[in-house]
């Protein structure tokens, strides 16, 4: 059964290294942006929730999403949207927008996938859990085109990085900043973000929402795995992330989407945090279009990665019901 889709990025930019493969290049994304004009009905999401709502979606219906709030969101992905006047809905975790640090994922690939001197062991605690990590190379190797969905890890320093994303997914917001902080003074690097990874300021962010056909969400303020948060917590990281943002925009903030967003990612807790704080929906981050009788604080997602034009159309006619499905 077809419905409305939403559609889920992250960034838009050229990286050197991109294991999370958050990325999708401007050449891409501007492909993107034209297949769904040529196939879609793109909507702002509010407008689309809305339409879901009373059950008369126009036909193809198609929302573009970004999480996290990187700065190339701004940079790169808003020229293009208003050119083809595609509007879009851009998730902020709003920790980030001091520019004082990175992602967790960020900080790893900083620390363990960039050229630097490392030494070659380190005991490190992450809540109840700990890890032994051992660097052996006699040489580095970049290996760029490396990711997280390969099977193979081929250096020490993947392996390490892998390992280490998975421990600070699981942890808790403290759990991580006190493993970051530790690794960092263990690689000997600064704890400061790279030009290429950083968030959007808070005059950016009014920047991106001026002409109105981007709109900003609420995406928590540190990020957390909220299922490994207490009910505080998470109240805090909801309520918060709302009053920083419509501080800065002066105007409210009604959409929301669940860091990580998998359905193991957060719980009813968390839906109820999300309603209490006063967001008018939420999106997640598991594939499906929205049915009738869809949770509208559990909106599922297509996560869109890094594809050419034509894998791009593929994929979005399969989701639209328009055609059979592509091979995954």
């Amino acid at each position: 059964m077809s419905g409305p889709v939403i559609l889920l990025y992250h960034r838009v930019a050229r990286l050197e290294t991109d294991p999370q493969l958050l990325a999708v290049t401007p050449e891409r994304f501007a492909d993107h942006v034209e297949v769904l004009r040529e196939l879609a009905t793109p909507m702002a999401l509010g407008e689309l929730v809305r339409a879901a709502r009373t059950g008369k979606p126009p036909r193809n219906a198609v929302a573009v999403t970004f999480d996290d709030g990187y700065a190339d969101n701004l940079e790169n992905a808003s020229p293009i949207l208003h050119q083809h006047q595609v509007p879009a809905t851009v998730f902020v975790a709003t920790a980030g927008i001091d520019n004082t640090r990175e992602f967790f994922w960020d900080d790893l690939d900083r620390i363990f996938l960039q050229p630097n001197h490392l030494p070659d062991w380190l005991h490190l605690e992450v809540g109840e859990k700990s890890v032994d990590i051992i660097l052996h190379e006699a040489a580095w190797e970049k290996h760029e085109g490396w990711n997280v969905t390969l099977p193979d890890d081929p250096t020490a320093r993947h392996r390490s990085y892998r390992q280490l994303c998975v421990l600070l997914h699981n942890a808790t917001v403290d759990e991580r900043h006190r493993a970051l902080t530790q690794l960092n003074q263990w690689a000997g690097v600064r704890a400061q973000p790279r030009p290429t990874h950083r968030m959007m300021t808070p005059a950016q962010l009014c920047g991106l929402t001026r002409t109105g056909l981007i709109e900003v969400g609420g995406h928590t303020v540190n990020h957390p795995l909220l299922s490994s948060e207490s009910g505080a917590v998470q109240h805090r990281e909801m309520f918060d992330c709302k009053a920083t943002l419509e501080s800065i925009l002066q105007r409210p903030v009604t959409s929301f989407s669940y860091p990580f967003g998998g359905r193991r990612d957060y719980t009813a807790d968390s839906v109820a945090a999300v309603k209490a704080a006063g967001f008018d929906f939420a999106c997640s981050n598991f594939p499906g279009p929205i049915l009738p009788g869809q949770d509208m604080f559990q909106l599922p997602r297509m996560l869109v990665r890094n594809w050419s034009a034509d894998e791009f159309r593929d994929r979005l006619t399969h989701w639209l019901g328009q055609r059979a499905p592509v091979q995954a």
